[in-house]
């Protein structure tokens, strides 16, 4: 089995666009949103902007919603070979077949990446026209899988993997995506499976390895068994899911602890699991998943879903509309001291949860410092401590405030701070003895 790349050897850092624009998204919004990302997160290392979901599909989603499609209308777009290609009412530069060629030039001229999503499998009406699979002798039509399609999108079949041209028609996909530029592809409806699709993650696996252009691959959606696929997960992508789709609502978030406490030692460069994107800022502005708003999060509980992807070291994939994004979230994402913890944090662990409270820490590169993340998630103010020999520090420590970028008295024994409701802080804790 071909390697993938050696291309994450920290979380991925960029923007997606399926928490604001759904299934909508066109490619003004997304040469917008590469121009913004170029102008303030670059220089943090955000490199990502990925195009999410139904891309080939025409604008007539915006009255009809696609999981509901009927048939085969609209016509999907897609080329001789059964792949897709995007909508040109809403991807005007894919016109011709040149599919996101001129988007990727666009976003690659910024310092940036582009990546797109793909579902799972085969589109269904390549296998009614009994399409041809570049480079082999079957048709689409041969390799279908139906009893393994996705279950909340009925564009595609799943593939068989045991018949002649399976391979061949997922090395043609990502062969096709290469050529237009694509260097992120996150691929749904491949985790959280029953049985566990083992030989068509291999496959995808195994065509991104040999498509000709370094490629990083995401895995999606979540709740891998950790015994069992866990492993097999690293070894077949960069990042991979770990939850179903989070939005901006505190249960939901709040349940993020316990899977993340699941996952903890697990992530290593270039195989990290994915706690989701970041419902922060400007969402649903297609009323796809409730109104247009800004994230329900208070920012009590924003900094909370940042402080654990922070101290976790999930991917970070930015959810709001950048236009729209106000400076305080800006400002968030802008944090270098706090963004550390995410990018050079060395094996995060939780030192507990209770009903009340969490804290999770780890080893910063300065030697013997930590990040400390401390958590209240209960609806009182609340003092959380941790006690500074369950941090892996003797003596006394210096205190870093990362998300205020101020400084705190220093602490011996046990660190302590005053934590809203719902809230989090983050700091970095060093031992004396350390600093020159």
């Amino acid at each position: 089995m071909p390697d993938l790349q050696k291309l994450a050897p920290r979380p991925p850092l960029g923007w997606n666009s399926y928490d604001c624009f759904n299934c909508n998204v066109t490619e003004d919004q997304v040469r917008q949103t590469a121009d913004i990302m170029a102008l303030y997160l670059k220089p943090l290392g955000y490199q990502y902007v990925v195009v999410d979901y139904c891309w080939y599909y025409p604008y007539v989603c915006n009255q009809q919603c696609p999981k509901q499609r009927e048939g085969f209308l609209p016509a999907l777009c897609i080329d001789e070979f059964g792949r897709y290609l995007p909508a040109v009412d809403r991807f005007p530069s894919a016109a011709d077949g040149s599919g996101f060629t001129a988007l990727a030039a666009y976003v690659h001229s910024k310092g940036l990446k582009l990546g797109i999503h793909v579902m799972r499998g085969i589109p269904k009406e390549a296998a009614h026209r009994r399409l041809p699979i570049q480079g082999a002798a079957a048709t689409a039509d041969q390799i279908a899988q139906p009893e393994t399609s996705c279950k909340w999108l009925n564009h595609n079949f799943g593939v068989n993997m045991a018949k002649p041209g399976a391979q061949e028609y997922y090395d043609s996909v990502f062969r096709l995506y290469a050529g237009w530029g694509v260097d992120y592809v996150k691929v749904d409806d491949m985790v959280h499976r029953d049985p566990y699709l083992k030989e068509e993650i291999e496959a995808v696996h195994d065509a991104v390895s040999r498509c000709g252009k370094p490629m990083v691959l995401s895995l999606s959606a979540g709740g891998s068994k950790l015994d069992e696929e866990t492993a097999h997960l690293q070894a077949n992508s960069h990042l991979w899911r770990i939850s179903q789709d989070i939005w901006d609502d505190w249960n939901m978030l709040k349940q993020q602890f316990a899977i993340c406490e699941q996952y903890q030692g697990v992530g290593r460069p270039h195989g990290w699991p994915d706690a989701d994107m970041l419902t922060i800022g400007k969402l649903s502005l297609n009323a796809s998943h409730g109104p247009d708003r800004y994230s329900l999060f208070s920012d009590d509980e924003a900094m909370t879903m940042l402080t654990l992807w922070w101290i976790f070291r999930s991917p970070l994939m930015i959810g709001g509309d950048l236009r729209q994004m106000r400076t305080k979230e800006l400002d968030w994402f802008c944090n270098a001291e706090a963004l550390a913890a995410n990018q050079y944090g060395e094996d995060p662990r939780q030192v507990f949860r209770t009903e009340h409270d969490v804290a999770w820490f780890s080893d910063a590169p300065e030697a013997g410092a930590k990040f400390v993340a401390l958590f209240n998630v209960s609806d009182e103010k609340r003092t959380v401590a941790v006690k500074l020999e369950d941090l892996e520090i003797k003596g006394t420590a210096s205190v870093r405030d990362l998300w205020q970028k101020r400084d705190l008295a220093d602490c011996s024994t046990q660190f302590s701070a005053e934590i809203a409701p719902h809230g989090a802080g983050l700091y970095k804790l060093t031992p004396t003895a350390f600093q020159s």
